[in-house]
């Protein structure tokens, strides 16, 4: 799940928000290569990847600030 997140997110932040051209997206062997994956994603498995982080996102969202605030805090001098 982990390397499907990573491909939407690369591909929403390079400037598109459509999981339909990220599924097109994801049929470009290079692609698939750098972000190590296998083989293509189904619009069907990016729409499930969707679903499955719209009913936990409030966990995702707190655990992301975790990471964040963990982060601030080791790079803050003492």
């Amino acid at each position: 799940m982990s390397r499907i997140l990573t491909a939407m997110c690369t591909h929403i932040l390079m400037g598109s928000n459509s999981m339909s051209r990220c599924s097109d997206w994801l049929k470009n062997r290079d692609v698939r290569k750098e972000l190590g994956l296998d083989s293509g994603l189904s619009q069907r498995t990016i729409n499930h990847a969707v679903s499955l982080i719209g009913n936990h996102s409030d966990g995702i969202l707190v655990r992301l600030w975790e990471g964040l605030d963990a982060d601030i805090i080791s790079r803050t001098p003492m």
